[in-house]
C-alpha cells in the first residue's frame, strides 16, 4: 500500500490528506495547522485503530508508520485521525463552569432594575425612598 488517505476532524470539520510510509510527522502537522490556522506546538493527532474503538496517540513518525503497517495488515484503505488542541477541553471546562455561575446569578437577580453605577437593586418594595 503506497498511500493512504487520512481523514482529519477537527471540531466537526474533515480535511484529507494522504500518508505513506517514513512521512515526516512534522509535515503531517504543519499542513492540518495551515488549514485551520492551528499551533503546532499544542496539536495532538490520534488516529483510531482499525477494527477497534481505541485511538493512538500519535507522538512521531515511528507512531505514523506503525498506524500505516497496521492499516496495511488489516486491508483497511482509510485512515481517521482526530486533531485536538492540548489544553481547549480544560478551558471548555472552566468557561462552562463560569457560564453556569452567570445563569444562576441571573435567575437570582431576575425582576430587579439596575440603575448605572449602583449595581443590582434589592427587590421592589425593600428599600426605603426617604418620602413620606
Amino acid at each position: 500500500m503506497d498511500r493512504i488517505p487520512a481523514i482529519c476532524t477537527y471540531k466537526g470539520e474533515a480535511y484529507v490528506i494522504h500518508v505513506h510510509r517514513d512521512i515526516k510527522l512534522d509535515g503531517i502537522v504543519m499542513d492540518i495547522c495551515s488549514r485551520w490556522r492551528l499551533d503546532a506546538q499544542k496539536l495532538q493527532l490520534k488516529c483510531m485503530i482499525p477494527q477497534s474503538n481505541s485511538f493512538m496517540r500519535i507522538f512521531s513518525g515511528d507512531d505514523m508508520n506503525r498506524m500505516i503497517d497496521m492499516h496495511s495488515m488489516l486491508g483497511s484503505k482509510l485512515m481517521n485521525m482526530e486533531v485536538s488542541i492540548q489544553g481547549v477541553e480544560e478551558s471548555m471546562s472552566f468557561s462552562e463552569q463560569h457560564l453556569n455561575l452567570f445563569k444562576q446569578r441571573e435567575r437570582e437577580t431576575e425582576g430587579r432594575e439596575c440603575m448605572a453605577g449602583e449595581g443590582i437593586l434589592p427587590p421592589p418594595g425593600t428599600l426605603s425612598t426617604g418620602v413620606g
